[in-house]
């Protein structure tokens, strides 16, 4: 069995903190993003399984970045399915997806698999991908209808 490690997150705070009363009488803060996004660190296989949904913008991109640098679990040459299916939109201009692409946190050779069902999603991430290259990167990326068909891609043996 795959050992497995997630982190639900929402970094940006558009909307404000909600607060909310838990049965022992603590208060949590909660805050609202445009933006969320799942991770799972599949330890085995040695990938970063990311899902994002919603409206798409530099600031959540960049914070989902850092919180991959900062889990101690994350080693950078895991491969990558980054799953944008449930994406609604893309609020990103050239020079906000040129310094992300600039930013990457995966080592040279590492296989990021991206979950693009709509011409939308593909195009985004295409562009991510050529800018990604054009600043020095050495990942091996590849674009996905499925989640399935993208694992097949990064576990051929399977």
């Amino acid at each position: 069995m795959p050992h497995l490690r997630t982190s639900t997150f929402s970094e940006r705070a558009l909307i404000k903190p909600r607060l909310f009363l838990l049965e022992t009488c603590y208060l949590r803060l909660e805050t609202v993003s445009s933006m969320p996004a799942d991770y799972t660190l599949d330890l085995q296989n040695r990938i970063v399984m990311t899902k994002a949904w919603g409206t798409i913008v530099a600031e959540d991109a960049a914070a989902h970045a850092k919180r991959l640098t900062e889990d101690p679990a994350f080693q950078k040459d895991f491969s990558q399915v980054l799953d944008f299916s449930e994406s609604t939109s893309f609020h990103l201009n050239q020079q906000e997806l040129r310094e992300f692409a600039a930013m990457s946190v995966f080592a040279a050779g590492a296989r990021r698999a991206f979950v693009v069902p709509t011409s939308l999603s593909f195009g985004m991430t295409r562009m991510y991908a050529t800018l990604r290259e054009l600043a020095g990167g050495q990942e091996e990326f590849q674009f996905f209808d499925t989640r399935e068909q993208a694992l097949k891609w990064l576990l051929p043996g399977d």
